[in-house]
């Protein structure tokens, strides 16, 4: 994991969830929970019997590449045990996400139905491990597995050794799979270091987290041995006796501090790494595990893994021969390895593929696909263009030996939800891409369920379940689940198959076509990521004229039930806004009409380069009702005047258009079928003008009343006091330069490029009257004189964008699209935030446009902004009552577009 996991959720984040579950929903810490009713089973579990369970545990090696991931977080799945919830540390409080909710493995137990049911065939689990329970320092708990205290016991408020076993067997019975989560960078935060700390000499100031419980340091050998005042333990260096990382640039750092204060452990000394080999080789004989994903493979030295996974040691070898000496012929590692990813650049590919290994010294078997993880979020979620997958696929082929063996995914654990900030239509079409590419589609729990907070409980006594259990397979994303499950199931072209695109849209949402190939099979996927009707001509196709493609699958729109090539190319009219559809090749061939009639355009080149409207030309023939469509919008389709001799002129609107690249296609009716100009990429470069600058005042970040205190953590310091404001125009589009009055944080690596501060941004455009004047979750309205229709909502780790449709004081209002663009330049201290004019309802001139900004803080984990409490606290904010009080740190006035 990333420091954002760490320090947003697992350590860093102190705060207690601001969303209390009322009383007659969650009982009081420690009450026995009522009996629940039997649920009917979704598809029925054979049980095993205790004297089975061994016969059960060791099965051979799966097929990874046909396997469909169920990723849960044991504690919030569901109880099978209200007995072992509450070990009576004050560490279970269903009502906090800090605290433990109850899950445990007899819980994964008891749902194998519904899991099965919905077309998972292996699942993917928390680390089971003993942690440690609650960490006083920074007031969060180890529910959710990552702060080891015994890597060869199961936490007991997940069951037993025994339930482990019954819960492996099971899936083992029913042709599924057991991924375990480990770790290997860390344990828990059992000492840290206070004060100055010396650049050469980290064991100054040296402290135990003596209130740590249920322990105070690890009971495992030889983990225990972590007390840097006692001359054996720093002699035995089984831990890095560093301090927490302070420069992710810094490779030492990353490679031997503490991420966020969570104990370093040596993984070059020979000790730790057998403890770490034989913790781990527990597991797999004991419990018959199949797969590890592996923690912050990134924190720890290269050369680790290569032992790791393959050392060949007699007594305790690596994992990897280790599982082959159990019929594990095929034993799975992937690794996270969260390296920032920008669009278009393929730096995060070839540093994650480096975690791989080479021919003569392999390392881990496979990854987690992370750039590709940035890309469906940015591509489906935010309206970005969809030639960002086209990169990211090239990339993939580049540097990853098998993407096959890639492990896919929308959302995790460790990140705002999908739906946090995008709708269920959206949502749909990145599952059906994840289930229609090559790599191994990962599903994280709830998502079936529709669930929009990153740790939501799935059962009724959970956190945030709302006192309800949340497993209906009649749910729409339960049921959808199966149909791309059958899909990709019963068609290996989808889990074995190359993909090529062979149709995108680099100026925003719109086109995405691809296909897949694998020996015979032949599968054509078109997409429209867009919010309106969009023309889809001429999609290339390496198939022969004629050949029948036959539709297998859609959703939200209606596309044709076959497809005949033409001359290299399939025609499909129109495509609904969000819809998608999946064609397979069939033996059969069909006759297609010749278009007659021709269009061409004669001034212009493919890339040719548009600062202002520019004049294009050329001739037809046999055509009427001729149309210039721009980026395939058939609803803004400009009408073109024909002369009688068949030419034509026409005005290219550039300045109507977004920076970037667009379509230019030609369109009129023949006598008995649309006819199509050649499609022509231009580029659009319009020169953003400064208009007006707001000067806020220095040093008044501190809350509408100046009694404001920032948390108490060294990261923090005055990162949200705004400077001055700039506003640039290029034609429709609008750009804001946040000038800060410190240097920029980035104090946790944020992919965005500055940290600690979350931007709120208010726009009232002219002639939009769906205004409105409360600020979702921040116990504020805009200032008087303007009532918002956009608010862009950005941080270090997100860019988003609503509507003030369905907006109040709770509720965001309807997800808008595409997000901003967020540059930062850190000599001048800016921030800057592009809106395109589709971001903003794509008015007709932004003369007049209000806009107001505040600043505060985000917890991404929390999916809130972070809390304000009467003290302050490492990550909690004080002065004042987050309930009631203005989440605001500083703001501006009202800012007027001229």
């Amino acid at each position: 994991m990333k420091p954002f996991y760490y320090s947003m959720v697992a350590l860093l984040t102190t705060t207690i969830a601001a969303m209390v579950i009322g009383c007659s929903s969650v009982p009081e810490p420690g009450a026995l929970r009522a009996e629940r009713e039997p649920r009917e089973p979704v598809v029925p579990i054979t049980p095993v019997s205790d004297d089975e369970i061994q016969d059960w545990l060791q099965v051979p090696s799966p097929e990874w590449r046909d396997q469909i991931i169920y990723f849960i977080m044991t504690d919030r799945f569901d109880d099978g045990n209200p007995a072992n919830s509450n070990q009576g540390y004050g560490e279970f409080d269903p009502r906090y996400n800090s605290h433990f909710s109850g899950g445990d493995l007899q819980g994964i137990l008891d749902n194998l139905d519904y899991i099965k049911g919905m077309g998972a065939t292996a699942i993917w689990i928390t680390p089971p491990v003993a942690n440690q329970w609650w960490d006083p320092k920074v007031e969060y708990g180890g529910y959710h597995g990552y702060w080891a205290e015994n890597f060869k016991e199961v936490d007991k408020h997940f069951g037993t050794l025994e339930d482990y076993q019954r819960l492996s067997a099971t899936l083992h019975r029913n042709d599924m799979y057991l991924i375990q989560d480990i770790v290997t960078n860390h344990t828990g935060n059992f000492f840290t270091f206070t004060g100055p700390r010396s650049t050469t000499d980290f064991s100054r100031n040296f402290e135990r987290n003596l209130r740590s419980v249920p322990v105070n340091a690890p009971t495992q050998e030889p983990f225990h041995m972590n007390d840097y005042t006692n001359a054996e333990h720093r002699e035995a260096d089984i831990y890095h006796w560093t301090g927490p990382i302070t420069n992710y640039q810094n490779e030492r750092q990353i490679r031997t501090f503490q991420l966020s204060d969570l104990d370093d452990l040596n993984t070059s000394n020979p000790v730790v790494r057998e403890a770490l080999r034989d913790s781990y080789n527990f597991w797999i004989e004991k419990v018959g595990v199949d797969a590890f994903r592996i923690d912050t493979v990134k924190y720890v030295e290269f050369d680790f893994w290569h032992d790791f996974h393959h050392n060949t040691a007699d007594e305790v070898p690596g994992i990897l021969p280790f599982a082959r000496s159990l019929g594990k012929d095929n034993f799975m590692t992937f690794g996270e390895a969260w390296y920032q990813s920008r669009p278009y650049d393929d730096t995060a590919d070839r540093e994650i593929a480096a975690y791989l290994g080479s021919e003569d010294k392999p390392k881990l078997p496979s990854v987690l696909n992370f750039p590709l993880h940035v890309d469906i979020k940015d591509v489906f979620g935010s309206g970005r263009p969809t030639d960002q997958l086209t990169f990211r696929f090239d990339s993939m082929y580049r540097h990853y030996p098998d993407p096959t063996l890639l492990f896919n995914f929308i959302d995790n654990h460790d990140m705002n939800r999908f739906l946090h900030s995008s709708s269920y239509e959206e949502m749909q079409q990145a599952l059906l891409f994840m289930f229609t590419i090559p790599g191994i589609p990962i599903v994280y729990y709830g998502t079936e369920q529709e669930f929009d907070v990153t740790r939501r409980a799935m059962f009724a006594d959970g956190f945030d379940s709302g006192g309800v259990d949340h497993f209906n397979p009649e749910a729409r994303g339960y049921r959808y689940l199966q149909e791309l499950a059958d899909l990709r199931s019963t068609n290996p072209v989808f889990s074995r198959g190359t993909i090529e695109v062979v149709k995108d849209a680099p100026y925003g949402a719109g086109v995405l076509a691809y296909t897949m190939q694998w020996e015979d099979e032949y599968a054509l996927v078109i997409m429209n990521t867009g919010r309106r009707t969009l023309l889809m001509d001429n999609i290339p196709l390496e198939l022969e004229p004629g050949q029948v493609l036959e539709r297998v699958y859609q959703v939200n729109g209606e596309y044709p039930q076959e497809l005949v090539v033409e001359h290299g190319s399939v025609v499909h009219q129109y495509a609904a806004p969000g819809s998608s559809a999946v064609y397979l090749i069939t033996d059969r061939t069909d006759s297609f009409p010749e278009r007659a009639g021709s269009i061409t355009i004669e001034n212009l080149q493919q890339g040719q380069l548009f600062e202002f409207d520019g004049e294009i030309s050329g001739s037809s023939s046999g055509v009427d009702n001729l149309r210039m469509i721009i980026n395939h919008n058939t609803d803004r389709a400009i009408p073109v005047e024909q002369q009688q001799d068949g030419s034509w002129t026409a005005m290219f609107p550039a300045e109507t258009l977004n920076n970037g690249r667009h379509y230019i296609t030609l369109a009129g009716e023949g006598s008995d079928a649309t006819v199509y100009s050649a499609s022509y990429l231009v580029e659009v470069d319009l020169e953003y003008v400064l208009v007006t600058e707001y000067d806020d005042p220095v040093g008044d970040a501190h809350g509408p009343e100046g009694r404001y205190l920032y948390p108490t953590d060294d990261s923090f310091g005055n990162d949200m006091d705004i400077d001055v404001v700039e506003v640039w125009r290029a034609g429709p589009n609008l750009k804001l330069g946040l000038r800060m009055a410190d240097p920029i944080n980035t104090s946790w690596n944020p992919i965005n490029g500055f940290d600690h501060v979350a931007f709120y941004i208010y726009i009232d455009v002219p002639d939009d009257d769906t205004g409105a004047r409360a600020m979702p979750f921040q116990n504020a309205e805009v200032p008087s004189g303007m009532e918002w229709n956009y608010m862009a909502m950005l941080g270090g780790w997100m860019s988003f964008i609503y509507h003030a449709e369905g907006s109040g004081p709770e509720a965001y209002g309807t997800p808008a699209s595409p997000a901003p663009a967020i540059t930062v330049d850190h000599d001048s201290q800016t921030i800057y935030v592009e809106l395109t004019a589709e971001s903003l309802g794509e008015p007709a001139d932004l003369s007049g446009t209000r806009i107001y900004v505040s600043t505060w803080d985000y917890d991404g984990l929390e999916s809130a902004n972070r809390q304000l409490r009467p003290e302050p606290g490492q990550y909690i904010f004080g002065g004042g009552d987050g309930r009631v009080d203005p989440l605001i740190m500083d703001d501006t006035g009202i800012i007027v577009v001229p």
